[in-house]
């Protein structure tokens, strides 16, 4: 079997257009977007306010269904397992911009691989993969780099 047949996530093509209801015009989320996350993968996703990581998760979920393309879960038993944490705003207010940034790049650090999202409609605008042992080391020199190149990612 191959990865495209066994991912427990498969994302494919997934279009998404929201009407804004401020001012009624038609806001495209997504177009296109396609994402696969292997067995056991720790995927983490971050772009900044607006970018679509919310809407994802709730397509993902089944929240939300796409309007175009398709979403595959799977699972050995046949029945996916999917927890959902709602977001909730989380900005530290008495830090400047660049140590909130930090902050989300930190909790990333912990994935097996980093999207970063960006744009509308949104496309992923960078990947890395975090290929280091655990536990992960705050003062691993290709820790620091990846931090370094997802902060100019998001910026």
């Amino acid at each position: 079997m191959t990865a495209a047949t066994t991912a427990p996530v498969r994302i494919d093509g997934v279009g998404k257009t929201f009407v804004d209801a401020r001012t009624g015009e038609p806001q495209t989320v997504f177009a296109d977007f396609s994402l696969t996350i292997d067995d056991g993968e720790l995927v983490a996703v971050v772009g900044a306010s607006g970018t679509g990581k919310t809407t994802l998760l709730h397509v993902v979920a089944g929240l939300v269904p796409p309007d175009t393309g398709t979403v595959r879960l799977a699972s050995p038993a046949g029945d996916p397992r999917l927890g959902v944490v709602f977001q909730q705003p989380r900005l530290l207010d008495w830090l400047p911009v660049h140590q909130n940034v930090a902050l989300a790049v930190e909790a990333a650090l912990l994935a097996d691989r980093v999207i970063v999202l960006a744009g509308r409609p949104a496309r992923i605008a960078a990947e890395y993969r975090v290929d280091r042992p655990r536990p992960r080391s705050p003062e691993d020199p290709a820790l620091f780099d990846l931090h370094t190149r997802i902060v100019a990612a998001l910026a």
